[in-house]
């Protein structure tokens, strides 16, 4: 694969989480969804829902938003899952999957001009991987790193949003993207007679 890959996250003085060993985090398991899967998007919902806040998970994480990259837009989506392998003993040494423990949306974009890409996520300002762990969120961006070379993309591209994800293969931060929040109140009269009175004229203009 030429071409550098590329994580992208929010100005963060927060340093990143040390890494923990194999052994710590237990063994995990990673897959790739390409189709649609009701039964799954429910449950990385529901994971995402119940996960600690300082697991950096935003509303862009959402699953429906790759049905609107995939169906409004045409990209090629993918959502990479892991999960805890629980041990079983019959037969011995045996493992199932269990919970899911981590998950990073992925979209393929591609331009006759400017080549492919595989980001997490395209139009929108956040994503990246989410994880129960460094060595989970290791594991995703494992899965992300063999797509990406699997179809030769120029660059892989993650927007994280919270702590930076380290890994060995992610070659280049980038700080310089500024991502404006306004904070809307209850009183949608409150938040028209705030907005400039130019503003107001062009919303005006495009009823």
């Amino acid at each position: 694969m030429t071409g550098d890959r590329v994580t992208l996250t929010e100005p963060n003085e927060t340093p990143p989480r040390p890494a923990v060993s194999r052994e710590q985090a237990g063994r995990v398991k990673t897959q790739v969804i390409e189709r649609t899967d009701p039964a799954v998007e429910a449950q990385v919902g529901a994971y995402l829902s119940a996960a600690p806040r300082d697991h950096g998970v935003c509303p862009e994480h959402d699953p429906r938003w790759l049905a609107v990259l995939r169906s409004g837009l045409g990209h090629r989506t993918f959502m990479v899952i892991a999960r805890r392998q629980v041990a079983t003993t019959d037969p011995p040494g045996a493992g199932r999957c269990g919970s899911i423990c981590g998950y990073l949306p992925l979209a393929m974009v591609s331009s006759h001009l400017f080549g492919r890409f595989l980001v997490s996520l395209p139009y929108l300002n956040r994503a990246g991987a989410v994880a129960d762990d460094p060595f989970v969120a290791a594991a995703l961006i494992d899965e992300a790193v063999d797509l990406a070379d699997r179809f030769d993309v120029k660059y892989l591209e993650l927007r994280h949003h919270a702590d930076a994800v380290e890994h060995r293969a992610l070659g280049k931060r980038v700080d310089e993207k500024v991502r404006m929040v306004l904070d809307l109140p209850d009183d949608p009269q409150f938040l028209w007679a705030n907005l400039h009175s130019k503003v107001r004229n062009q919303v005006r203009k495009g009823d």
